[in-house]
């Protein structure tokens, strides 16, 4: 994980400042160095800017939340406890994946907003001063949202690792053999080991059962064959 997950996101000013630094892109854009009709301009931008960062750190949450979620299902003592758990985390990972495409949507409409203003006035066209500031900002919320998504996916793919890994060890303790990837997809489909010992105690009791239907009915053909074979004998007596 990197910052993403341990500190606030940069203010709206230090986002442009690096977006400008990175552009190469002239002097620092404070807003206290814009004169009043470009802060004017820029104001509604930077409200949705604040909402776009607002969903980011709400995802931002959701990770931290994943995280502890998932060292909870280490000490879990219960199956019941677990499944709560694998719950909320299947939940959190279900809302980071609503908010970032509602965040990826935001910034696609900033990108039109930003086409748009540039036919606002000659002092907003393209490359303008007020241009590259929007610009640099859209672009710069659009690589953080790709760092939060791999950060996520990096996530995602540690829990359902650790998820296999403990399912392999509850159902080797349960039964002294080494599941199939098979058998480990369908514990995760059935949402745990229960459901798949019932099934597997089921199919273990229907091989019993049939077992001990086979040697009954070997035991009850025993008494016809000796019958069979002791009439055959009184047979050749009285002939003889």
């Amino acid at each position: 994980m990197n910052d993403l997950m341990t500190k606030s996101f940069l203010s709206y000013v230090d986002l442009k400042k690096q977006a400008m630094k990175d552009l190469e892109a002239g002097p620092d854009i404070e807003m206290g160095q814009l004169d009043p009709s470009d802060e004017s301009n820029l104001s509604k931008f930077f409200e949705e800017v604040g909402a776009i960062k607002a969903d980011m750190e709400e995802i931002t949450n959701l990770l931290l939340d994943l995280q502890d979620l998932n060292e909870e299902t280490r000490s879990a003592q219960s199956s019941k406890i677990l499944r709560g758990l694998r719950d909320r985390i299947n939940a959190d990972m279900v809302m980071v994946l609503r908010k970032a495409k509602i965040i990826k949507t935001r910034l696609e409409l900033l990108d039109k907003s930003n086409v748009a203003n540039r036919g606002i006035s000659a002092a907003y066209r393209e490359g303008s001063h007020i241009d590259r500031t929007r610009i640099a900002v859209t672009n710069g919320l659009r690589v953080k949202l790709k760092d939060i998504m791999n950060d996520f996916q990096c996530l995602r793919e540690k829990i359902v690792s650790e998820h296999k890994e403990g399912l392999k060890r509850r159902y080797y303790s349960a039964t002294g053999e080494q599941p199939s990837e098979e058998m480990i997809e369908k514990m995760i489909s059935e949402g745990g080991l229960v459901g798949v010992l019932e099934g597997k105690g089921q199919s273990v009791e229907r091989e019993r059962r049939g077992s001990e239907g086979n040697t009954e009915k070997l035991s009850s053909a025993t008494p016809s064959l000796s019958r069979h074979g002791s009439d055959g004998r009184d047979s050749r007596r009285k002939n003889e």
